[in-house]
């Protein structure tokens, strides 16, 4: 009852080559799992700017960048100029009416960007509900799972729990789809804690 008349269910990856192994379901948390500067948040994007061409109200939560360089970032995603163009203003009149096309397709999306370096998964949880009952969220975008915590038991544990909190408390009791990220290590492990093995629904190894 939930696949569509040509059988696709959940919401599909932008990436066709992900569909035999799985699509953002409601109630599911995928992690994708890189090393560090290794496209991560460039994937990330992606997909949310799929899910918004696909009428899907997306919220991103970045821990790494405030919204005005995530605009940026935006900006040259969607119009193909160069960042370094968007933000010097080196552009030819073509590239300018591309980002001004760009800019107002921006503001008419249902796209939530929130920067908050330390936010509690409590807060978390009340914004994901707010938006759900304001623009209909159906797509929540988590860079990246991480901790700064100095002792490495803790950090295990406390990466452990934001992975749960994320996958049992804003994808299974609000019924949405989270795509998340965290990093792997030199030799190519989960950084930190396995617990986020444990706990999610897919994992994708970059």
């Amino acid at each position: 009852s939930r696949r569509s008349d040509n059988g696709i269910f959940g919401l599909p990856s932008k990436y066709k080559s992900f569909m035999p192994y799985f699509t953002y379901e409601p109630g599911e948390l995928v992690v994708l799992q890189a090393k560090y500067k290794q496209g991560k948040s460039v994937f990330l994007m992606n997909e949310a700017v799929h899910k918004l061409r696909n009428g899907v109200p997306v919220l991103v939560v970045d821990s790494e960048m405030p919204t005005r360089l995530y605009t940026e970032r935006l900006i040259s995603h969607i119009s193909g100029v160069s960042i370094y163009k968007v933000k010097s203003g080196e552009y030819t009149e073509e590239e300018e009416a591309k980002i001004k096309e760009a800019i107002e397709w921006i503001k008419t999306q249902p796209l939530v960007h929130l920067y908050d370096a330390s936010m509690t998964m409590e807060k978390l949880y009340s914004i994901c509900k707010m938006l759900q009952n304001k623009i209909g969220l159906g797509f929540v975008v988590y860079d990246y799972i991480k901790s700064n915590e100095t002792s490495a038991s803790d950090n295990y544990n406390l990466l452990g729990a934001k992975c749960d909190f994320l996958k049992n408390n804003i994808a299974g009791e609000l019924d949405i789809p989270v795509l998340a990220a965290c990093q792997l290590n030199r030799q190519g492990e989960i950084a930190d804690s396995m617990k986020i093995n444990r706990y999610l629904s897919v994992g994708i190894k970059w």
